[in-house]
């Protein structure tokens, strides 16, 4: 999957993607929990900006507006304007050059607008007010999965897709797994990591929950880990592996 589809989760979270944009994005989102989880939170925090400045209108608010509007003077027609004027169109707006034409990206629109759009609603709300609060709502795991420079591994796994996401400078993993049934009865499903001179270490037992999901850290450096790997030990886990691994992924 290309890094442009998870990108349209701010986008798909206010509702601001066409048709066809939003049968992919929903396609992609019933296969990616860390999507799930960032729509999740983009929505809480939009109807919290919005709570912040909810009020109620007096009685006479519709009264003055009827009386005005009869003063208000209509906006000249529009005017079609040329495709592409160079010399006034986004000043000081990220734009992408084409030829001699310059133009702004849609994806730059919808996050400009976005913007214009919650700073109208949090008016006097400042961002430094707000941010705790964001940075609070993440999980550990999640902060892994959001890192700038997390890196995602992808392997089947009967049918399921088992995913790694590790991030080298918070020297973390986050292994996430879909319709993963529960290991046979007295054994447990362990990770490991692949260190140099080391071999494979364990990077603890994984249990899955009830609905079969597992979105959990692994311990252990991930930074150094030149891979992973998964087997069936007994329960409680073992201090090396004692089964083929039923998941290996190199960190290349």
């Amino acid at each position: 999957m290309s890094a442009d589809i998870h990108s349209l989760s701010g986008a798909y979270a206010v509702d601001a993607v066409d048709g066809d944009e939003r049968v992919l994005f929903e396609e992609h989102l019933a296969l990616c929990p860390e999507c799930r989880v960032e729509v999740a939170s983009l929505r809480e925090a939009a109807s919290a900006l919005a709570d912040l400045t909810r009020a109620e209108t007096g009685p006479d608010v519709r009264r003055a507006v009827l009386d005005k509007i009869g003063t208000v003077r209509p906006l000249p027609p529009l005017v079609q304007r040329p495709a592409y004027d160079t010399a006034t169109e986004h000043r000081g707006i990220p734009t992408e050059e084409v030829g001699t034409v310059v133009r702004m990206p849609r994806r730059h629109v919808l996050t400009w607008a976005g913007a214009a759009a919650a700073a109208a609603v949090v008016g006097g709300v400042t961002w430094q007010q707000f941010r705790p609060q964001e940075e609070v709502q993440l999980t550990a795991a999640e902060k892994v999965i959001r890192a700038s420079d997390a890196h995602r591994f992808q392997q089947s796994v009967d049918g399921h897709t088992m995913t790694i996401v590790r991030s080298p400078a918070m020297r973390r993993a986050v292994l996430i797994a879909e319709g993963m049934p529960a290991a046979p009865k007295g054994k447990d499903y362990q990770a490991w990591f692949d260190l140099p001179g080391q071999g494979m270490v364990s990077a603890g037992v994984v249990r899955p929950d009830a609905s079969d999901n597992v979105m959990v850290i692994l311990e252990g450096d991930a930074a150094a880990a030149t891979g992973a790997g998964l087997t069936v030990e007994p329960t409680g886990g073992s201090p090396a592996p004692t089964s083929d691994p039923i998941m290996l992924i190199p960190f290349t």
